[in-house]
């Protein structure tokens, strides 16, 4: 058929991604997961964008950064960042993205390369298959973004910078047992404190 025109060319650009594969999430900073929500500034009539890093396995939010504009720039600043603050070596760490141009652009996956993430991508039109971060997406807008109103950039990014804090260790998930993320991340920390114990 393609010898004929009827099918389209692979695109070769793409060919290299790689896709999402079935596993199941063990330990914290196994897997993260990563989008961009938008949210509206009424003071000023604009809308403004937050990029968020999330831990599959606790649910926690591990870095985010709000601004008018997400370049590939400030996407690779705001992980980086989220890597030192967690104090893991990312060597190993599955990332996962849908295709946006920050995440697929070439700055981005050099940076990947170089700190041994390995970052996957969903399928076109499925944000089902980056569930984790949708649903902490679907949470924000529920909780926060459509019952405020804020009248500036500044604003929003102090209300947000609490709200997280809120999500992170105060906020109960019917998916984690009614636990809060972080209590997730401690109760299996100090797990693994205690069989390194055991070991030694």
């Amino acid at each position: 058929m393609r010898e004929n025109g009827l099918l389209k060319p692979r695109n070769r650009r793409y060919a290299h991604r790689r896709r999402i594969d079935d596993r199941k999430v063990e330990r914290p900073d196994q897997m993260w997961a990563t989008d961009i929500k938008y949210g509206y500034i009424a003071g000023s009539g604009r809308t403004f964008y937050i990029i968020n890093y999330i831990d599959v396995f606790t649910r926690e939010l591990v870095g985010s950064y709000a601004s008018y504009s997400i370049s590939t720039k400030a996407a690779i600043k705001t992980l980086n960042k989220a890597i030192k603050e967690r104090g893991i070596n990312p060597i190993g760490l599955i990332l996962r993205s849908d295709n946006g141009s920050q995440y697929i652009s070439k700055e981005f996956e050099e940076y990947c390369k170089i700190k041994g993430i390995y970052h996957e991508f969903t399928h076109a039109r499925s944000p089902e298959e980056n569930g984790h971060v949708e649903a902490y997406h679907g949470i924000l807008e529920e909780e926060l973004l459509s019952r405020s109103e804020f009248d500036s950039l500044e604003e929003a990014k102090a209300v947000l910078a609490d709200w997280e804090d809120f999500y992170n260790n105060r906020r109960l998930h019917w998916g984690l047992k009614l636990k809060t993320p972080r209590q997730v991340y401690m109760e299996f920390m100090n797990k693994t404190e205690i069989v390194k114990e055991k070991v030694s």
